[in-house]
């Protein structure tokens, strides 16, 4: 089955931290042991974070979210359930939130995320411990997002 067919019936959809019908379906990565270990941190929330769950046939298939400062929006929280990983949810993902932020964008990369990141045009320009800093200053040169 190839990946497109694979993700026909996803759907994409933005939510606010305040929406009861995030917390219900999002609540159960929240207090996830396995999403604490893999990402390395728990999930956290707060006024200033716009979530995006990615949706198959009515199931969560993957979370993201963008923090907005004062001086820049940073991409936060990207997790895909390994069961729908290497369907280009991670991808889609990350186009949405491209799309919705306003520039520049920060990040911090796993080294499973840093790839998608660079090919978006993300430059990495420090690190936090087992993290890798990276920014994109200047939406027009990002490719996937218009992709």
């Amino acid at each position: 089955m190839g990946m497109a067919r694979m993700t026909a019936n996803l759907k994409i959809e933005r939510y606010n931290h305040d929406g009861g019908e995030f917390w219900r379906m999002a609540g159960p990565l929240f207090a996830s042991a396995q999403v604490r270990r893999e990402l390395g941190r728990p999930m956290t929330s707060s006024p200033m974070h716009v979530w995006w769950l990615a949706m198959i046939g009515g199931e969560v298939a993957g979370i993201a979210a963008i923090r907005r400062t004062k001086s820049y929006t940073e991409l936060v929280h990207a997790y895909v359930l390994p069961v729908h990983r290497h369907k280009g949810i991670y991808t889609k993902l990350l186009r949405v939130r491209i799309a919705y932020a306003q520039a520049p964008l920060r990040t911090t990369a796993t080294a499973a995320s840093q790839p998608a990141l660079e090919k978006a045009g993300f430059v990495q320009i420090g690190s936090r411990g087992r993290y890798a800093v990276m920014e994109l200053g200047i939406l027009q040169d990002c490719s996937i997002a218009r992709a």
